[in-house]
């Protein structure tokens, strides 16, 4: 299956610099994607939301986490956040996304580890 998702520009270029190799996310009203139903070696296609330049992915894992802390912690800093930010930062940064904290309380989230796709 092929799946396409639109990224903020700083995570699209740590994505494809090799910096960021986790992708976070959950369903929203705006975002539909069935996460649920993604299965490693699905491909993702990343579209830069400032350019649309777009990003050929495979997707090596993905993992459920009832929070962020838990998937920081397990996936680690470093691979998911292109901030650079530590735990704390990381999370108020995804709660300031829309419908992210209430959601993530309700559903959790997803890490989806990605491969450059050649």
């Amino acid at each position: 299956m092929t799946f396409t998702l639109r990224i903020n520009n700083r995570p699209f270029h740590a994505i494809k610099n090799g910096t960021k190799k986790v992708e976070a996310r959950i369903q929203t009203s705006i975002d539909q994607t069935p996460y649920d139903r993604i299965n490693s070696g699905d491909r993702c296609i990343l579209i830069n939301r400032d350019t649309q330049e777009k990003i050929d992915t495979v997707i090596l894992n993905i993992t459920h986490y009832e929070n962020i802390r838990e998937m920081l912690l397990k996936e680690g800093v470093q691979n998911v956040l292109s901030s650079g930010t530590d735990i704390e930062k990381g999370i108020e940064n995804f709660y300031s996304f829309f419908e992210y904290k209430e959601n993530i309380e309700k559903f959790g989230i997803y890490a989806i580890k990605l491969k450059i796709y050649k």
